[in-house]
């Protein structure tokens, strides 16, 4: 039952017959119960802001903090608070040479090389310069009562084609309340995204369960013809980024997401663990579901009902470069829209030709856009314009996958 608490503020209620522990472990991780999460739904201003980059980035081998022991929280479908109290370092370790192991099995090494990141706590080169930001997921050139896609350069987001193939059915769409968002499934039933999908904007405060749907869209068209069926889930549990607390932060801007169910597409995408001297050579391939424009011209993507409930955008994807390859995060020249924050970057192997057989990698998390806009554009005149600097961002996937496979038993 939803409690009022004043001011905005409001919570819920377990059910009397609710029984909670006052710790729960799950895998190498230990929570404890934190009380009910308390919730504000408050306007938020999609505008960009400065994000200053922090002295460095915590790592590895620091596994408190990296995890965020103390103050780290997953919010579960009763609407109950963890925070996590401990980790075992041992464990840890334990899950990534399981989960490597099962990779190797499933897609084999021949398409993750060696010459992995280091994910040592690492200061960074660029601390303390200040980058204007903006968030994919809410905002975008306007135009009416919806917007143009933004595109920096001719490459313009299309279908995504084979060769991906199946792992299309790995991507998911998310609608809420707040909007519309991408994700990546990375275990039966979790999922990967952006952290400002599932929480307040503005204070990183975890939004209600309630408030969002995972979706298996595909492209609507191998929907219809392939005789696949949209699969809706609801969220049971969001646990963000221990470093999250809203704003603009490329490199803390990551969630994972329990769903109600296990979407049938077979096994998750899995998350490479490449350095950087390997990554940057690589062509990124970014994917994820763009939102549609009723009012605007020029937008290439178009849309249709999956079912009597949700309404989908087609799998969208754009290729481009790694520019650079800082701790934390990575920089490409790929164009984005409003509702692929949260979508994979992805490669196909390190000299591998890109085939419907090639193994995808994970590489990196949609979140947030590099904007510099040039002087006096509108929303009549947005479409293909922007400044040179316009380079979409977010979590290296190798900086997070070892947090990522701990918080999805």
């Amino acid at each position: 039952m939803k409690v009022e608490l004043g001011d905005g503020y409001y919570s819920f209620d377990l059910p009397p017959d609710e029984l909670t522990p006052e710790r729960l472990v799950q895998g190498a991780l230990t929570w404890r119960y934190d009380g009910q999460e308390v919730y504000r739904d408050e306007v938020e201003s999609p505008v960009s802001d400065k994000w200053v980059v922090p002295d460095e980035i915590v790592g590895t081998d620091r596994l408190d903090e990296y995890f965020g022991v103390g103050h780290a929280t997953r919010t579960d479908e009763l609407h109950r608070r963890w925070v996590l109290e401990s980790v075992d370092a041992e464990l840890v370790w334990d899950t990534v040479r399981a989960y490597d192991e099962e990779m190797e099995l499933v897609y084999g090494r021949e398409h993750e090389p060696e010459g992995r990141a280091d994910t040592s706590t690492q200061r960074r080169e660029d601390a303390g310069e200040a980058v204007e930001l903006t968030q994919t997921g809410w905002t975008r050139c306007e135009c009416a009562s919806d917007y143009v896609i933004w595109n920096h350069s001719n490459d313009s987001l299309a279908d995504s084609p084979a060769p991906l193939g199946e792992k299309n059915r790995k991507i998911l769409w998310m609608y809420g309340d707040y909007g519309t968002c991408s994700g990546t499934l990375v275990d039966d039933n979790w999922v990967l995204t952006a952290a400002h999908c599932v929480t307040n904007t503005t204070t990183g405060v975890v939004r209600p369960n309630s408030a969002q749907d995972w979706c298996t869209m595909e492209n609507l068209s191998e929907n219809t013809t392939g005789g696949f069926e949209a699969e809706c889930f609801a969220t049971a549990q969001i646990i963000k980024a221990p470093g999250w607390s809203g704003g603009q932060d490329p490199v803390n801007d990551y969630a994972v997401v329990k769903l109600s169910g296990s979407p049938a597409v077979g096994t998750p995408f899995p998350i490479s663990s490449i350095g950087d001297s390997v990554f940057s050579a690589e062509p990124d391939f970014h994917v994820g579901y763009p939102g549609t424009n009723p009012g605007c011209t020029d937008n290439q993507v178009t849309s249709g009902r999956v079912n009597t409930s949700y309404y989908g955008a087609q799998l969208r994807a754009a290729s481009g470069d790694v520019q650079s390859t800082p701790t934390g995060q990575v920089k490409y020249n790929t164009s984005s829209a409003k509702g692929m924050s949260g979508g994979a970057h992805y490669y196909c192997g390190a000299g591998v030709t890109c085939s419907a057989t090639s193994s995808y990698w994970l590489t990196a998390v949609q979140t947030n856009t590099v904007m510099n806009f040039c002087g006096g554009i509108t929303a009549g005149n947005c479409w293909g314009n922007s400044c040179t600097g316009g380079y979409t961002t977010g979590p290296k996937g190798s900086s997070i996958r070892t947090w990522v496979l701990n918080n999805t038993p």
